[in-house]
């Protein structure tokens, strides 16, 4: 039997000599299959199997088994390669939903393709990274508070982030793991998990803020995850210095 799948490429695993395990990201979640061949410099759908590009496949289906039929790219983002912080953004947002989305998500899809759509337009990188990171912690089982007081409930007076409570917290409930931010800071915060995927250019957030939320938001991942680091972090700051 064969059947369609439309999706980005988010993972290209070796397998064998030649062939490779594709770990695509489509709008019903996470599908994998094996193609044959694939990463011979003659295979015709090489290109269309490289990580960041958006393709439809037609796969065989055999015994609970997808391996490559066909292929055709849609669009491909292989330009990306040429910009060190598109690169570096790319490749931490891609890790992290590697390891903190589960398979079966359908709501990162959309964000994942306007977020590619838009870093190619030039739009601004760290308000998309942002997005990206915050969406994944929103879809991470992980979710943090961000429309009142993770400890009272209080919608109003809201000084700080807690990421050991969960989120937001107000003047009342502040304590030693409450880290005090700025108005801005906040609001940016709650921006980051309440835009829609439609509406990810609508604003460009402050650069240092941006900055500071995806350095906190994947340590809170990682230690949420009991994880040790996320690889691609430490070349995404290095791209901005």
């Amino acid at each position: 039997m064969k059947i369609e799948v439309e999706g980005i490429v988010i993972k290209q695993t070796p397998y064998k000599e030649k062939d490779a395990m594709i770990s695509l990201l489509t709008k019903n979640g996470m599908v994998s299959f094996l193609a044959h061949n694939v990463l011979s410099l003659s295979s015709k759908y090489r290109s269309s199997c490289l990580p960041f590009t958006y393709s439809i496949f037609t796969l065989n289906s055999k015994l609970d088994k997808l391996s490559l039929s066909q292929a055709k790219i849609i669009k491909s983002y292989m330009h990306f390669y040429n910009s060190l912080e598109s690169l570096t953004s790319i490749n931490l947002v891609n890790e992290c939903i590697c390891k903190f989305i589960d398979e079966d998500n359908t709501y990162l899809f959309e964000f994942l393709k306007n977020y590619l759509e838009l870093l190619d337009r030039g739009f601004d990188e760290i308000t998309l990274t942002a997005i990206m990171i915050a969406q994944i912690v929103k879809n991470s089982g992980y979710d943090l508070e961000y429309n009142s007081c993770v400890k009272c409930s209080n919608k109003k007076n809201i000084v700080g982030i807690s990421y050991t409570h969960g989120g937001f917290v107000c003047k009342n409930c502040f304590d030693n793991q409450t880290l005090k931010k700025s108005k801005e800071y906040l609001k940016t915060f709650r921006y980051l998990f309440m835009i829609p995927p439609d509406k990810m250019a609508h604003y460009v957030i402050d650069s240092s803020i941006g900055f500071s939320l995806i350095e906190e938001f994947c340590s809170y991942l990682s230690t949420s995850f009991g994880l040790k680091e996320i690889k691609a972090l430490e070349m995404y700051k290095n791209s901005k210095k």
